[in-house]
């Protein structure tokens, strides 16, 4: 496995192609590349096709679609394969449990919140919120889940918590009408295999690139590990520090530490950053598993970029690269930066809803194209957290004679918000 870390995500696509640049040895093989979503799929394609001038016969998947196809081809599909453990189907299957347990102790409380159902609209949401709740459990804390079915990844029973007893009730009988293929018990006899002597050859990929994956749970990264045994494994990572920040924490988490039962000597964390330490708290979870359960090789260039200090934005960046503290004595430039009036790399805008947050977003980017005429619309993304319910409103805002020509493209939305036909 080679881990390629970069403050940038155009420094890391030069390296990404000059790997897909080299064919594999079946030229009807595809390249593998997992990525985190739809949007990264569709840019990555073309950034590379500029790189390399043409770019044929990709695979795009999601990490965990991978490791199940990965599952699939090492130990064979099962007749109860992992989709039924998908949380849009698993909730069905809740739904049709819960009635048989409701009159049990433990599911007190699930009785008493469903009393007044008489249509069914209550219990069939809080099946789809237990089935969400036993997907996380299934990837996020998979020795919790395979204690309750007897059995853990330490190879002892895991004790069961009082008041989780009526979830590890709910899912051992989900397991005995889905059977045991869940995600967890198939990676875990996955690494099993993989790892075992004198096992067989597999039909495997030749080599598998990850781009721009931000995290992945534990249970995850120990599936790719055992693959990258068996198969030529690039990581592309997006790491906003070229210093080690896996020990930083926020002034509030450390508070929290000194409240608990640790002695204050034991106390080694920095705050380092203080924007990375208050929102990179995912990056450097995944940053501290990388560290601990894989052994890899850093690739020999270094794609760090420092964008300098030309605007407030490319500072804040700076420093976040250096690990430097803007408030801190070590920072006297940052302590004598000034701010450009006309400086506007960094805006924000208060707003009364989401239809006049899409506007001002209309209004702005038509601004940046008047004054950019290079700028192209393949170069904007727009982030929301919630994509279903933002799409409506920036497509109408866009659509409107205001913004002229703009395309817009919603790239992961559902099919259920996309399409009346599906809802």
């Amino acid at each position: 496995m080679r881990i390629y870390r970069s403050n940038r995500v155009e420094s890391l696509v030069p390296a990404l192609a000059r790997i897909a640049r080299s064919p594999v040895s079946d030229p009807f093989v595809p390249e593998w590349i997992m990525v985190q979503g739809p949007g990264m799929e569709r840019w990555l394609s073309m950034a590379l096709s500029k790189e390399n001038g043409i770019f044929a016969h990709p695979r795009f998947p999601f990490p965990r679609a991978f490791l199940v196809e990965m599952i699939d081809r090492v130990l064979g599909p099962e007749q109860d394969d992992t989709s039924r453990y998908e949380p849009e189907r698993l909730a069905w299957s809740v739904a049709a449990l819960l009635p048989e347990h409701l009159d049990q102790p433990h599911f007190t409380p699930l009785a008493h919140y469903l009393k007044d159902d008489e249509h069914g609209e209550k219990a069939l949401q809080l099946a789809r919120r237990i089935a969400e709740t036993f997907d996380h459990y299934v990837i996020h804390r998979p020795e919790m889940i395979l204690g309750w079915e007897g059995r853990s990844t330490e190879g002892r029973p895991g004790r069961v918590d009082p008041e989780t007893a009526w979830q590890r009730e709910l899912w051992l009988s989900l397991v005995e009408r889905c059977g045991p293929g869940h995600l967890a018990s198939r990676i875990l006899s996955l690494i099993e295999t993989l790892e075992a002597e004198g096992a067989r050859e597999f039909e495997l990929p030749e080599r598998v690139s990850m781009f721009g994956i931000s995290t992945l749970p534990p249970l995850f990264v120990e599936g790719l590990v055992a693959l990258s045994k068996r198969v030529a494994m690039h990581l592309f990572v997006l790491s906003p520090s070229q210093e080690y920040w896996g020990h930083i924490r926020s002034e509030r988490e450390q508070i929290r530490k000194r409240g608990a039962t640790v002695e204050e000597e034991a106390l080694h964390f920095e705050v380092g950053h203080p924007l990375l330490a208050s929102l990179g708290r995912v990056g450097r979870e995944f940053q501290e598993i990388l560290e601990s359960r894989t052994e890899y090789l850093e690739a020999d260039e270094d794609l760090y970029q420092d964008p300098g200090e030309g605007s407030l934005l490319s500072a804040i960046q700076s420093d976040i690269l250096n690990l430097r503290d803007p408030s801190g004595e070590e920072s006297s430039a940052a302590q004598s930066r000034g701010v450009d009036p006309a400086d506007d790399s960094i805006s924000i805008h208060a707003c009364h809803g989401p239809m006049r947050e899409a506007e001002v977003l209309r209004d702005r980017l038509v601004e940046l194209f008047e004054r950019d005429p290079s700028l192209q619309a393949r170069d904007v993304v727009i982030m929301t957290p919630h994509v279903d319910r933002y799409a409506p409103f920036v497509e109408a805002a866009f659509a409107s004679a205001e913004s002229g020509s703009l395309p817009l493209h919603v790239a992961d939305a559902s099919a259920r918000a996309s399409s009346e036909l599906f809802d």
